[in-house]
């Protein structure tokens, strides 16, 4: 049986008192070697200087998707150690490995994917697919029973459509994002938006809306959308005023983020060969533009295909994947680090996968995950 609650979003950031001193959280990456179509995937960390590199996990079977805790203590993954894909948690070093999904005695029937901290580290959230409908669950860090995420009906949606997914948590604790797909004439994954607790769910969009993002601010988010020309990036302010478009090309534009001050957003532009878009890739290059669209400009020359472009919490650098594109398909991604203006480009690692962001320490202040800075006492 279910049980539902809503979702209160708590942003921290915590320093760790050792014996000399403080202990500072790595400027580092936890990424894993493969996903779930390689049966040996591992999770390492390496700091974003190549220095570091330290196996977590030891299974030779799949363990992947890792996320960092906004301290930077825990680690988030998912493993199918037990026969099932299954949310899991372990300390940052790699100890303590506990399993926080409910046993699945019908592993073909759902498959945890995709876990994420809640702002005050205390749940992870996860799509549960159900082939193929799919739902939000989160995970008590502590080890209490799963709960899944509850925004209503959504207007009667939520029943014909299965649950909200894909939730991103607002810096300043006050909405969700969350996606539903909608079945009205075309089938769309609509943007909605809900209060911390789960109430007042309300469209924002009613077109296909992807890789979504909040302002630092807490105040817009910036998404990609279906048009008529491919995917294009878009903003609007959580109040559902201020819809704008901020690229209108023939490119295929997604995976948008704001930097941490808020000035700029970087992406994700492609070519493809076919229709639809995601098929036959040509290109695939990080582009970077200001928040309001203008200056827009391709960081850096690559043969390669990028993806997957991410500001270092200090907005100073950009981490990302980037591999030769193989059948229109980026094929065996390595990790790379460059700056925000796309210079002093350097490989941290040969690793096909995911990666997520650990929170870092600098000059004796902590920045966590949306680029708030915290001063810390020594």
């Amino acid at each position: 049986m279910r049980s539902y609650i809503g979702l209160l979003c708590i942003i921290v950031a915590v320093s760790v008192a050792v014996e000399g001193g403080l202990l500072q959280r790595w400027d580092c990456v936890a990424f894993d070697t493969g996903w779930r179509n390689n049966p040996t995937a591992e999770i390492y960390v390496v700091n974003l200087d190549g220095s570091g590199l330290t196996r977590l996990t030891n299974n030779n079977i799949a363990d992947y998707s890792p996320a960092f805790s906004p301290d930077g203590m825990k680690i988030a993954f998912i493993s199918w150690r037990d026969g099932d894909g299954a949310g899991y948690v372990m300390n940052a070093d790699g100890s303590d490995q506990r399993r926080l999904s409910m046993p699945n005695p019908h592993p073909r029937d759902y498959e945890d994917m995709w876990p994420t901290f809640t702002p005050d580290g205390k749940r992870i959230a996860a799509l549960r697919t159900y082939y193929p409908p799919a739902d939000t669950v989160f995970f008590p860090v502590n080890g209490d029973s799963e709960e899944f995420f509850d925004v209503g009906d959504c207007n009667g949606l939520v029943g014909d459509a299965g649950g909200a997914y894909g939730v991103a948590f607002s810096p300043d604790r006050r909405n969700v994002a969350f996606s539903l797909d909608i079945q009205e004439g075309d089938l769309a994954s609509e943007l909605w938006l809900a209060n911390a607790d789960g109430s007042g769910a309300h469209r924002l969009t009613k077109d296909s809306a992807h890789s979504y993002s909040f302002s630092p601010d807490g105040k817009q988010i910036v998404y990609s959308l279906w048009t008529e020309k491919e995917r294009q990036i878009f903003t609007i302010n959580v109040d559902g005023s201020g819809h704008r478009q901020l690229t209108n090309d023939d490119r295929d534009n997604h995976s948008p983020m704001l930097s941490p001050d808020g000035k700029q957003i970087i992406y994700v532009s492609g070519t493809h060969s076919s229709e639809p878009p995601g098929l036959d890739m040509i290109a695939s290059h990080i582009y970077v533009m200001n928040a309001d669209g203008s200056g827009n400009r391709m960081l850096r020359e690559s043969d390669l295909g990028e993806e997957s472009p991410c500001f270092t919490p200090d907005g100073t650098g950009i981490v990302f994947a980037a591999g030769p594109i193989v059948n229109g398909y980026i094929a065996d991604a390595d990790i790379y680090v460059m700056n925000s203006d796309g210079t002093q480009l350097h490989r941290i690692i040969d690793g096909e996968g995911g990666f997520s962001l650990g929170p870092s320490l600098v000059s004796g202040r902590l920045v966590d995950s949306y680029g708030n800075w915290h001063e810390v006492a020594k």
